[in-house]
């Protein structure tokens, strides 16, 4: 009991103190081992495995990009196909242009998601929806 007692007299502000200086110069220290390993050509499993999970996470991220990238490409690719298949005169059914616009609102949330501009497939939507508009209208699905 009097252990504790004399723990809680101790200034709150030394204490912090100590623990920060001995967390920097443990800091310190494993800076110095790893500058040291690396200069010898020594590696450490623990320097090794955080190389890894540093290039790992770059790979994975490549890796996402990439087919962020094919996603995009993908739907871009069927939505300006679609739109001049629309312009070339062939007839399509209700469910063909409900799928467009419904991949034409994941597209733009793709790239949203990704900050990248749409620039290729607005106008071929405004056709696109002209013409599903019009077919609306006129029943002639």
């Amino acid at each position: 009991m009097e252990a504790l007692l004399t723990f809680l007299r101790l200034d709150v502000f030394h204490l912090t103190l100590a623990v920060v200086i001995a967390l920097s110069a443990f800091r310190i220290f494993s800076e110095i081992l790893e500058w040291f390993c690396r200069r010898n050509g020594i590696e450490l499993r623990i320097y090794r495995e955080r190389r890894e999970r540093k290039d790992l996470k770059a790979n994975l991220q490549k890796l996402t990009d990439m087919f962020v990238e094919k996603e995009i490409d993908d739907m871009r690719w069927e939505i300006l196909s679609f739109s001049s298949a629309l312009s070339d005169g062939r007839n399509f059914g209700k469910e063909h242009f409900e799928h467009i616009i419904s991949l034409h609102t994941k597209y733009e949330n793709i790239l949203e998601e990704n900050h990248m501009e749409n620039g290729l497939v607005t106008a071929s939507m405004e056709v696109i929806e002209e013409i599903y508009k019009e077919k609306l209208r006129n029943g002639t699905f």
